[in-house]
């Protein structure tokens, strides 16, 4: 009959979760496990957050390209409508202008006496240059007190006076008449509108 052979086990018997080290193990399984999983939960997360808002940037940029064709699609319009902007403050400043040179002509010539002839009439914003001659010193007189007295003449400046001849009689001068108020018409600078400026 043959002997039996020894054996050896050199593993504990014990229950390795029962020990120290077997239940730090086991610990330390689960809570790597956990990490594993919350780490992947976290990558999907970024990818799919980043694929939405890729898709949302791209939808933006589409929009963005839309807006700037159907702004260059409005340019000439918006050009024309500036024009015609222009154009309106233009005629409004004439029509405005007119309306108080109407007025002074008429003041003028409820101030100017029979026997005055005008050569010359410039009106510029603010004073009036008046080439005359007048018949008789009482007009003259009468016609440069009648301009003292308006409240809406400021000063005069008599540049010159000279008698007229055989030929010609008369007392021919030369009047600068400086507007103080009422009466003065709109500058061109004070009746233009903002327009902003093109940029495109």
């Amino acid at each position: 009959m043959a002997a039996r052979k020894p054996t050896i086990d050199l593993l504990s018997r014990e229950d390795l979760s029962q020990r120290p080290v077997g239940r730090l193990l086991l610990w330390v399984l689960t809570v790597g496990r956990y990490i594993v999983i919350f780490t992947e939960l976290v990558v999907i997360t970024g990818f799919i957050i980043r694929i939405v808002l890729d898709r949302n940037l791209n939808r933006i940029n589409e929009d963005l390209f839309k807006q700037k064709a159907i702004l260059a699609s409005y340019l000439q319009t918006e050009l024309r409508v500036r024009r015609v902007d222009k154009q309106y403050v233009t005629v409004t400043r004439i029509k405005q202008e007119q309306r108080h040179i109407g007025q002074l002509l008429e003041k003028i010539g409820q101030l100017a006496p029979k026997d005055l002839r005008f050569s010359l009439l410039n009106i510029e914003p603010e004073s009036m240059e008046i080439s005359a001659v007048v018949l008789s010193p009482e007009g003259f007189s009468t016609f440069l007190g009648s301009l003292q007295a308006d409240p809406a003449i400021g000063d005069l400046i008599l540049e010159s006076v000279e008698s007229g001849s055989a030929q010609d009689p008369g007392i021919h001068f030369r009047l600068t008449v400086q507007f103080a108020g009422g009466l003065s018409l709109p500058s061109a600078a004070a009746n233009q509108s903002s327009i902003p400026e093109e940029k495109f």
